[in-house]
């Protein structure tokens, strides 16, 4: 990683700061001071009418609006983003009245390709995570391994980095359309980075927005035949990365039933919370259990996460790693998610959350809405 730090370095000493914004986790950026948590579990909808979109995603406000499969969440700080992995298109929200338009994507897709372009030009094949950095929306395009990026003045779509080829648990880093990636399914920042989690190899690399280049930061490759494991750099493994966030100067990073810690810059990750087991527990950190983890965000002072196995939000102490349940019954719902607070709210399939001006939004996958839990 030497060379990647000293090209961050040079690019410090040349700059006045980042322009971080808020990602699938939302992290720290995006959401001012940290707040001291969110306590009643009160859930509406935002926005979508909770039927699949399909290739006729629609635009509109609130419940007329209609999304195909939200998944990845992100904020600018004024609008918040929202990607459809079965809809292939990136769409703008405005985070108070649910008004919603198409940012980019022509929404066809094609198998393990992705074309740059601008709106309704660009193609994904499968976008899921996605974080703002700057003027810019970069988006893991799944199906397609790449890195997207996407100009949020002008929807004009082209790729930082992937070669577009599966990468071997021996990916090579590189720089730009060289670096291969597999199944990019997260995405962050530290307001100057970018950091990619690989959902099978359990892999997070980091990737210089300036010039593309990518190099590994934790994880083993050896991803989901292995349990999750302690450890710096490469001797860290992880089972299966669902999920990440930045939060108080750290990454956490989960698999379907584990978070782990992640020092951003030497790669060592050690556990914070879930017992290796599906389930659910709410309580100390190491007796905690999680059926499914789909999504982790922070408001600085605690880890949301989007327990999609037991139909939940939960809530941990970043000090403490305490866990409660903030919102669901934990009864997926057919076909329908309902309004509610705490336990009487429901989810279907909350998949990313991100925190924004003191509310927690969630994408509930499956039931095709926005959801607001404050």
């Amino acid at each position: 990683m030497r060379l990647l730090w000293a090209s961050l370095a040079a690019l410090l000493l040349a700059a006045c700061g980042g322009g971080g914004g808020g990602g699938d986790g939302g992290g720290d950026a995006g959401t001012g001071t940290p707040s001291t948590g969110l306590s009643t579990g009160a859930t509406t909808t935002l926005a979508g009418d909770g039927v699949p979109g399909g290739d006729d995603s629609s635009d509109g406000t609130g419940t007329t609006a209609r999304f195909d499969f939200p998944r990845g969440l992100a904020t600018d700080g004024t609008w918040m983003y929202v990607s459809e992995s079965h809809g292939r298109r990136v769409r703008r929200v405005d985070p108070t009245t649910g008004a919603t338009s198409t940012l980019a994507g022509d929404g066809l897709g094609t198998f393990r390709d992705s074309s740059d372009g601008t709106g309704a030009t660009a193609g994904f094949v499968e976008p899921r995570g996605i974080v703002v950095i700057g003027a810019f929306l970069y988006v893991a395009d799944f199906g397609a391994h790449r890195v997207r990026r996407v100009d949020l003045a002008t929807g004009a779509t082209d790729t930082p980095a992937g070669d577009g080829q599966e990468a071997t648990r021996d990916s090579v880093d590189t720089t730009g359309g060289t670096a291969s990636f597999h199944r990019p399914i997260a995405l962050e920042t530290d307001g100057r980075w970018l950091f990619v989690a690989e959902r099978d190899t359990g892999r997070i690399r980091i990737v210089d927005p300036a010039t593309g280049y990518t190099e590994t930061l934790a994880g083993n490759g050896i991803g989901i035949d292995q349990e999750s494991l302690d450890g710096t750099g490469r001797t860290a493994g992880f089972s299966r990365l669902m999920a990440m966030t930045y939060a108080a100067g750290a990454l956490y990073a989960a698999t379907q039933t584990r978070i782990a810690r992640v020092d951003p810059e030497t790669g060592a990750a050690t556990f914070f919370a879930g017992d290796s087991l599906p389930g659910f527990a709410d309580g100390p950190a190491a007796t905690a259990r999680f059926g499914l983890i789909r999504g982790l965000c922070s408001d600085g002072a605690y880890l949301y996460v989007s327990d999609a196995g037991n139909a939940r939000v939960r809530r941990i102490d970043l000090v403490t790693g305490e866990t409660i349940t903030l919102a669901g019954n934990g009864t997926p719902l057919f076909a329908d998610s309902s309004d509610g607070t705490g336990a009487t709210a429901g989810f279907r399939d909350p998949r990313r959350c991100l925190f924004f001006v003191d509310r927690l939004f969630v994408a509930d996958g499956e039931s095709q809405r926005i959801r607001v839990v404050r």
